[in-house]
């Protein structure tokens, strides 16, 4: 009688950790402004896009309310792809991204400054080059980053991950100057953004400005209105 009754016990706190868990369905929808580049993580090189992926956000809980819709995300795993199917992600601490890997308070809190630097144009129309910048940037501080060394550890021509244009050249000069723009920043700006991480084992995961009444939400929605007219997946 016992042993049963801890049973039930044991399946009423798993379904109500369920039910209070942060968690959000995330379906990828296309590409938005960005650039195809060279990028390489240790052994692994690829050419892939960079900038703006489009996805829908639905059946949130927890903080996961906090994302529904279409909108702009971008990505903190170079590694896995993107969730084309509906996948049920959990919504996390920036710090705990990427799940491989889990980036920790600096490297957070790195990304959080080039969010307040780009002010909101690596959401907007007509950005491939700050939108292509941004994204190597945030994989540029997960994986290269050290606090101790501050900007000299942010070079995408060495370290951990690296960056050129997709037929090996260097960087173009758009990319360059933003990136460069963005990478100080991360050393040297400001932070203060509300940014959630989404977390899966087996597809990208992603980093989500909150949307706010504003300059940024609006030109967020500006950026997804031009993907979804020009973009396909």
């Amino acid at each position: 009688m016992r042993a049963e009754v801890s049973l039930a016990l044991v399946g009423m706190v798993a379904c109500v950790a369920t039910a209070n868990a942060d968690v959000v369905t995330v379906e990828y929808l296309s590409r938005g402004e960005g650039r195809t580049v060279e990028a390489q993580r240790g052994s692994l090189v690829r050419n892939i896009f960079v900038g703006q992926l489009v996805h829908e956000f639905s059946n949130g809980t927890g903080q996961g309310e906090l994302i529904e819709g279409t909108m702009i995300s971008f990505c903190s795993d170079f590694n896995d792809r993107v969730a084309t199917t509906p996948t049920v992600y959990d919504v996390v601490p920036v710090t705990l991204l990427p799940d491989d890997a889990p980036m920790g308070n600096d490297r957070a809190a790195a990304i959080d400054r080039i969010y307040t630097e780009a002010a909101g144009a690596q959401f907007g129309s007509n950005a491939d080059d700050i939108a292509a910048a941004f994204q190597l940037a945030i994989w540029e501080i997960i994986y290269d980053f050290d606090e101790a060394a501050g900007r000299s550890s942010l070079n995408v021509a060495a370290g951990e991950f690296q960056a050129r244009s997709s037929n090996g050249s260097p960087l173009s000069a758009g990319i360059t100057t933003q990136l460069d723009r963005l990478l100080d920043a991360a050393v040297s700006g400001q932070g203060g953004n509300f940014l959630l991480g989404l977390r899966s084992d087996s597809r990208q995961d992603q980093l989500v400005l909150v949307p706010a009444p504003g300059a940024i939400a609006l030109a967020g929605l500006g950026g997804l209105l031009a993907a979804r007219r020009r973009r396909s997946a």
